[in-house]
């Protein structure tokens, strides 16, 4: 079943260039957002926005409807082909999750059709508490707007968060998970006892990012949009042509993403950095939308930690705290 938008509402739809700032201030307010995870929420009408993907450069569209089902969920439209499956909606947590180092890629079940960059919508529906979402992309990949999650944060927000009449998985036990490869590790730690989700992580890199740490014992909405949401995908000047080099990063640009000079020690945007430590929170960013992706629920028992982690570790780790929490 597709979502549907509530009587009276409005949708939002718009065309990403640079993203306002006023969203920033404005969504700390108690009306704008949920105090906490502890209820069940979905948009109050259809949020539409278009833009470039990160990876393919191709013009992108994605759509994100109201829903009243528990878990984030994605339609497939009917395929050309003869002989494939028809239309049909799949949770996140069904698809088969294609990590890579820049990115987090979902493949639909019997098919070849994927959705990638899902990690920054995901986050934002995380962060400002929404629990139930139909998402439909077209051109295969969500476009990466301002490469942070703020763009989707505002539309979220102008739409209306509402509560919704859902019910929730069910869960069965507690406990932790790790997942290592060398240095870098993902702790997923799970406490139905938890008001709050916690999350904290650290990365070292080159100079001009060099060593960075963040942590936020009790997230809430709020906080997310102040302390995360407008951090911004990142990389390192030296990193971009290998990138290239395999197919990835054809929509990149400064206005979606932070390039850190690692041979002049500077950053090349010119609007400098958001945040000081920007790089270490957009790192929450990204860990916050695949665990989303993969363990949505309930969020506010969860903990998460990411020592120089990446999508790939972040994915490894919640597919083996749903499996030890009952969330099939």
């Amino acid at each position: 079943m597709r979502g549907a938008a509530r009587e009276g509402a409005r949708e939002v739809c718009r065309w990403m260039g640079s993203p306002s700032r006023s969203i920033y201030s404005s969504t700390t307010s108690s009306f704008c957002l949920p105090a906490d995870y502890s209820r069940n929420h979905t948009l109050a009408n259809d949020v539409r926005l278009f833009g470039f993907g990160l990876h393919n450069g191709k013009e992108t569209r994605v759509t994100v409807r109201p829903f009243d089902k528990h878990g984030v969920y994605f339609y497939r439209r009917p395929p050309l082909r003869v002989g494939d499956e028809g239309a049909s909606t799949w949770r996140s947590t069904s698809m088969v999750a294609v990590p890579s180092p820049l990115c987090t890629t979902l493949r639909f079940p019997n098919s070849d059709d994927t959705v990638s960059t899902v990690e920054h919508l995901a986050s934002a529906l995380a962060g400002v508490g929404i629990t139930s979402a139909l998402v439909e992309v077209d051109g295969g990949e969500v476009p990466v707007l301002d490469g942070s999650a703020l763009p989707f944060v505002e539309a979220f927000v102008e739409t209306g968060i509402e509560e919704v009449d859902c019910a929730r998985d069910s869960v069965r036990g507690s406990g932790d998970v790790c997942r290592r490869e060398g240095q870098s590790a993902v702790e997923l730690g799970y406490d139905e006892r938890r008001k709050f989700p916690s999350i904290s992580a650290s990365i070292s890199f080159s100079e001009p990012i060099g060593n960075q740490q963040y942590s936020i014992a009790k997230l809430t909405p709020a906080k997310y949009v102040e302390e995360i949401a407008l951090a911004r995908t990142f990389t390192l000047k030296s990193a971009v042509d290998g990138a290239k080099k395999s197919g990835l990063i054809k929509g990149g640009n400064l206005d979606n993403a932070i390039v850190y000079d690692d041979e002049k020690g500077r950053v090349l945007n010119t609007d400098g950095l958001r945040y000081a430590d920007e790089a270490v929170r957009h790192k929450l960013l990204d860990m916050v939308g695949d665990v989303y992706l993969r363990v949505p629920l309930p969020f506010h028992c969860l903990r998460m930690q990411s020592t120089r982690g990446g999508h790939r570790l972040n994915i490894q780790a919640a597919d083996e705290m749903r499996t030890r929490i009952g969330q099939e």
